[in-house]
C-alpha cells in the first residue's frame, strides 16, 4: 500500500519549483537546477531541471544527465487561479490530468490501452502542481508566525486530492526559510516523508527536499525517486501568447457541441 500512494503523491515536489514573481505580459524567467541524491552532499547528480514561469503558462522539463527527457508538465492558469494542470512521465507512459471549473475537478489517467476519469468536488484551498508555489508565498508571514495552513492538494494519477498542512519554524531573521509540507492523515503519512522547501529571506525559491515527480521502473514495479533539487540559475526569457491545451479545447468543442444539440 506504501507504494501504491506514494507513486500518486510524488507529483507534491513538482508543485513547488518556481516562484510567482512574474513580470510584465509578454516577459517571464526560465529557472534551471539539478536533483541530487538524498545524503551525497549535492556529490551525485541525478537528473537536470528546467522551468519557463510565464503569466498564464508554466512549464516544466526533467531530464536524465544524457538529455533523455524523464517528465515533462504544463500549468495554466485564468485569472491568477489555477484553471488546469497535466504532466507526461516518459518513464513509464502515464499522462494525468486535471481541470478546474469552480469547485468541481476532472480529472484523467492515461497509460497505454488504460483510461480513468472522475470528477470529484473540493470545499476550501485546492491546489496542485506549481499552483502550490504562490500559496506558500503568499502566507509565508502568517507561517512564519507559527499558523499552520491546510489545502487540499490533487494527487492526478489517483484521479483524488488529500490534505496538506504547511508549518514553518524558521525565524525572519535566518538566512534560509524553510518550510515543511506534511500530510494532515497518519495514513498518508506512511506514504511520503515530510517535503522542505528551501527560500531565501525575500521569498526567493531556493530548492526542495523529497519525494519528486520522477517515476523510474525496476522490471514490473514503478519506483518513485527521492532527491534534493537545487535552482543553480536563472534568467529572463520571453513567453508567446498563451493558446489552449489540446486537451481543454477538444472538451471546449465536446461541450458547445452539446449545447448545439440539445438547443
Amino acid at each position: 500500500m506504501r507504494g501504491r500512494l506514494s507513486k500518486g503523491i510524488s507529483l507534491l515536489l513538482l508543485g513547488l519549483g518556481i516562484s510567482s514573481g512574474v513580470g510584465a505580459a509578454d516577459g517571464g524567467r526560465q529557472l534551471h537546477g539539478t536533483l541530487y541524491a538524498l545524503g551525497s552532499r549535492r556529490t551525485v547528480k541525478l537528473y537536470a531541471w528546467e522551468m519557463t514561469v510565464c503569466p498564464e503558462v508554466w512549464t516544466s522539463r526533467y531530464r536524465r544527465l544524457d538529455g533523455t527527457l524523464v517528465v515533462e508538465d504544463f500549468t495554466r492558469f485564468a485569472g491568477r487561479r489555477l484553471s488546469e494542470h497535466r504532466y507526461v512521465r516518459h518513464t513509464t507512459g502515464e499522462r494525468s490530468s486535471v481541470q478546474v471549473h469552480g469547485s468541481n475537478l476532472e480529472f484523467e489517467y492515461r497509460r497505454g490501452a488504460q483510461r480513468k476519469v472522475a470528477t470529484l468536488a473540493a470545499e476550501g484551498v485546492f491546489l496542485t502542481g506549481p499552483a502550490v508555489f504562490p500559496f506558500i508565498e503568499q502566507q509565508l508571514s502568517r507561517l512564519l508566525s507559527g499558523d499552520e495552513l491546510e489545502f487540499k492538494y490533487g494527487v492526478l494519477d489517483r484521479l483524488d486530492y488529500f490534505t496538506f498542512e504547511l508549518s514553518s519554524q524558521s525565524k525572519l531573521t535566518d538566512r534560509d526559510l524553510v518550510v515543511r509540507i506534511r500530510a494532515a492523515s497518519p495514513f498518508v503519512r506512511m506514504a511520503i516523508d515530510p517535503i522542505e522547501v528551501t527560500l531565501s529571506r525575500t521569498g526567493q525559491f531556493k530548492g526542495i527536499r523529497g519525494r519528486t515527480i520522477i517515476m523510474e521502473m525496476r522490471g514490473e514495479r514503478m519506483m518513485p525517486i527521492d532527491a534534493e533539487l537545487v535552482v543553480e540559475a536563472e534568467r529572463p526569457t520571453t513567453c508567446a501568447p498563451a493558446t489552449p491545451s489540446p486537451d481543454a479545447a477538444g472538451k471546449a468543442r465536446s461541450a458547445r457541441a452539446r449545447r448545439t444539440r440539445t438547443i
